[in-house]
């Protein structure tokens, strides 16, 4: 009796492969296969929400650059056509420029400071202001894909350093290590985990 059932999945992580991808498609068709069983639909529609990977500061890939714009596209096209031959599936995706705009605003510094007064000037045109500055013609002189397509290196400081969300940035590395290793951390238990620092 269910009317819908949401999947929230990601594209452009750091450490994604082609069969990544391909397995948001696979996911799709079991899940649907699994709540099909009998013959008869226990949910109406299966709706698959795609969104680009953003890198948020004090999280495990702070380093790490956003995707291309291109390749992003071509990945979320490339689903939609899949997904979309999929009965009962919808698809649902965040544009790439909005991700773009989000790890601007998450990875930048006082750098950004004329981009963000470029933009609030024309709130309706911020992605055709946005396109300006990357191609050098806009006010400013700062790119902002120094922010969004550029990793940080691991030693760097990060210009939300001195905010202190009391997460150790030791625990940060530890944690991509994992992530590039295939490496799982198991949920922690808040009374007695101390590993990040944060508890």
């Amino acid at each position: 009796g269910v009317d819908a059932l949401k999947l929230y999945v990601m594209v452009g992580l750091p450490t994604e492969t082609a069969a990544d991808v391909e397995g948001i498609v696979d996911l799709a068709q079991k899940v649907r296969a699994r709540l099909m069983g009998g013959g008869r639909p226990k949910v109406g529609r299966i709706l698959v929400s795609i969104n680009p990977f953003v890198p948020k500061p004090w999280t495990p890939f702070q380093w790490e650059p956003m995707e291309a714009l291109p390749s992003l596209r071509g990945k979320l096209a490339g689903l939609r056509r899949a997904l979309g031959a999929i009965p009962a599936v919808q698809v649902e995706t965040e544009s790439p420029r909005e991700a773009y705009l989000q790890t601007l605003l998450s990875r930048g510094d006082r750098r950004v400071a004329p981009i963000l007064a470029a933009l609030h000037a024309r709130p309706g045109e911020w992605w055709p202001t946005l396109k300006a500055l990357r191609a050098g013609t806009g006010t400013g002189g700062v790119d902002p894909d120094r922010f969004v397509h550029r990793g940080f290196r691991l030693d760097a400081v990060l210009p939300w350093d001195f905010i202190d969300h009391s997460v150790d940035k030791r625990y940060l590395l530890a944690e991509r290590r994992k992530a590039f290793g295939e490496v799982q951390t198991p949920p922690c238990d808040t009374a007695t985990c101390h590993s990040c620092g944060a508890c």
